[in-house]
């Protein structure tokens, strides 16, 4: 399918859904106002999915159809989860927005119909015996799901008695076998990925297109097995909300928080840090560019927030990061750790630097000099939309790191570690517009760095001699990777990979140095 199948001036389903979910976040003055942005963004909406809708019937790729049918199907559950909260409060119902959430819970019903057999996870069997594990939970799960429409001609009490032994007797144990079976599949394609990375940074390889691909398409394929499970079931509590409209009780939310709580914790580690990609050496004051790609497509972000971490937090990060995975931490708990270096934002005006001090926000002053930035402990991105990839992205091209910590292992003899300078990640953490209707976080690593001072570019042997580079070299040739952390080890290092490190740290230091 392609983007010639839909009329060239309808707004582009994505920005439509991120303004909405934004717009749903804020502050509404009145809910009748005749200018009131969601009632003209749900209309929008609607129009985009008459049309996309309609077209899933000409896709014949399934691969393709797989990711159209997944974006829909999540966009809308995300819109329509935040209305429908809205109108347990009588004080809050407005017909008309009441009306339009109506027709998208129809729309919804649609793309339950147009739904395809779900398949395995990329690189996994049908045979694969977790797979087979888990299918023979959903699809009994889903037979069940289905019965219980029949039984909407009951008296309340007794469907809310037999939608609460659903829950405990087939959705969890479903949706948990799901959960395991992601998190152990996921190792050997995310291992992958980082590998390519390093690779990509020792020896200059680009990352192979097939692995980016086996990691989206990873995403796609759980949002998409989750998604025909959190569809049905609330297309259930839509047909139930209709039947009793004058009932308080919603006892199907909690059956669709029970899936979207597994959606968050599975997309909690979707983000992809691509900076740096090929000089492990950054310089205080130094403009670098920023980019960290999101690899589940169906996603919508709220922001992102990028910090410089030590080593030691970076190894705290990922364990916060497996606890999520484990379903023993939140994924709704931003989490907050503390810096090891000050970022700053430098405008893309291109106005020339001037010496004038920044004010609070930077408004007007270029400058990337330490005394004329606005520094602060993490900065914040917003969401763009990347159209080769087809997902959202955090992007900047002028960060600037204006101070890190002080060296204080570089000369610890007792530590064993003379010579060593300090080793940096960078930490993204993404606000993500969760189905329940809250606010979810996705974390990720980027690959480690050094941060040298200016002092030590001032000359180029000096340079070639610095233990930043040293660092590196050692770093990067041992290549010993524990999730995304690269630890530190005795072993033989990799000379080609390290030399390839020394000549383009420096050379990239050099011109770095120079441009600015």
């Amino acid at each position: 399918m392609t983007s010639a199948g839909y009329a060239q001036h309808d707004p582009p389903l994505h920005k439509v859904v991120h303004d909405l979910l934004c717009a749903l976040h804020g502050v509404r003055k009145s809910v009748d106002a005749t200018d009131d942005p969601v009632k003209t963004l749900l209309n929008q909406l609607f129009c985009v999915y008459e049309k996309r809708i309609e077209n899933l019937d000409n896709e014949t790729v399934s691969a393709n159809f797989t990711v159209e049918w997944t974006r829909l199907t999540w966009s809308l559950l995300s819109v329509i989860s935040r209305l429908s909260s809205r109108f347990i409060d009588p004080r809050h119902v407005d017909p008309e927005e009441q009306q339009l959430t109506k027709r998208l819970n129809i729309k919804l019903f649609d793309l339950i119909n147009k739904a395809r057999p779900v398949r395995p996870p990329p690189t996994m069997l049908e045979s694969d015996y977790r797979w087979v594990q888990f299918y023979g939970l959903l699809a009994p799960t889903l037979t069940t799901l289905h019965d219980l429409y029949s039984q909407l001609d009951t008296p309340l009490p007794s469907l809310d008695a037999a939608i609460a032994n659903f829950a405990e007797a087939q959705l969890r144990p479903c949706v948990e076998s799901f959960r395991e079976l992601c998190k152990s599949h996921s190792a050997t394609i995310f291992s992958a990925l980082r590998s390519a990375q390093l690779d990509r940074m020792a020896n200059f390889k680009e990352i192979p297109e097939e692995k980016m691909k086996v990691a989206t398409s990873y995403y796609t394929s759980l949002l998409y097995t989750l998604g025909i499970l959190a569809s049905r079931l609330q297309g259930f509590r839509f047909e139930l909300q209709c039947k009793f409209p004058y009932s308080m009780s919603d006892p199907v939310k909690s059956l669709l928080d029970v899936v979207y709580l597994v959606v968050d914790q599975l997309v909690a580690d979707c983000l992809f840090a691509a900076e740096p990609s090929t000089s492990a050496i950054l310089v205080t004051n130094n403009l670098f560019p920023f980019n960290c790609d999101s690899l589940a497509r169906a996603v919508t972000f709220k922001h992102f927030d990028v910090q410089i971490v030590s080593e030691e937090t970076a190894q705290a990060v990922q364990i916060q990061m497996n606890k999520v995975r484990d379903g023993s931490f939140s994924p709704h708990i931003s989490g907050n750790f503390p810096s090891a270096a000050l970022l700053a934002m430098k405008p893309t005006s291109g106005v020339k630097r001037n010496n004038a001090t920044a004010n609070a926000e930077g408004v007007g002053n270029t400058a990337h000099k330490k005394s004329d930035v606005n520094s602060k402990e993490s900065v914040m991105l917003t969401p763009s939309y990347n159209d080769k990839l087809r997902s959202w992205q955090a992007t900047y091209p002028h960060l600037l790191c204006t101070t890190r910590q002080k060296d204080t292992v570089l000369l610890d003899n007792k530590a064993g570690q003379v010579g060593k300078r300090p080793v940096f990640y960078f930490y993204i953490r993404a606000a993500i517009f969760s189905p329940s209707g809250g606010i979810s976080y996705s974390r990720s690593l980027s690959l480690p760095f050094t941060i040298a001072t200016r002092r030590n570019q001032d000359c180029q042997v000096q340079r070639m001699m610095s233990s930043y580079t040293a660092t590196c070299f050692w770093l990067y040739g041992t290549s010993t990777l524990d999730g995304l952390i690269f630890n530190w080890t005795e072993t033989v290092v990799s000379v080609q990979a390290a030399v390839s490190i020394l000549f383009h740290g420096e050379r990239g230091g050099k011109t770095t140095a120079k441009r600015h």
